[in-house]
């Protein structure tokens, strides 16, 4: 990350190939994963931090904490923001961008209804974002849910 900023900022002394970032310094970053690392990584140089919902069992099988409920989400959110405060940075600066646990990736989940009821939750504790995948034909229906976007 930190090669990629300099490389932004034409810091290297050379030619980096592809277009230069619209954003100066270059585009924000999001740092994904669960673990006490990722989240110094994000604090120390990403604009946001991106967990996502992991049992016990996908914890351990892709090596990072778990974060299986609302509840573990939230205690991990109050640790990101504790680490913030002691790195000397202000941790309401960054964005968290989860997944939703009613609209996990790997299902073809469709309800409209529990992902704005969700959503919600997740402002209250503290996400800023959300990232979630729907079929291609419930674009429509999710659309409409969320406002009419799409309509």
């Amino acid at each position: 990350l930190a090669i990629m900023r300099a490389a932004w900022a034409d810091e290297l002394g050379e030619t980096v190939v592809g277009p230069a970032p619209v954003r100066s310094p270059g585009p924000p970053v999001w740092v994904g994963g669960n673990s006490v690392a990722a989240m110094r990584r994000a604090i120390a140089l990403g604009a946001g931090w991106s967990p996502f919902p992991a049992s016990p069992r996908t914890a351990a099988a892709v090596g990072t904490a778990p974060i299986a409920d609302l509840d573990a989400l939230a205690a991990a959110i109050d640790r990101f923001r504790g680490l913030a405060r002691d790195a000397g940075r202000d941790p309401d600066g960054f964005d968290v961008c989860v997944t939703p646990f009613s609209h996990p990736a790997h299902r073809e989940v469709v309800d409209p209804g529990a992902l704005v009821a969700e959503a919600r939750t997740l402002a209250e504790i503290g996400v800023t974002w959300c990232a979630f995948r729907a079929p291609e034909s419930a674009w429509a229906d999710y659309g409409a849910a969320i406002g009419g976007v799409g309509q």
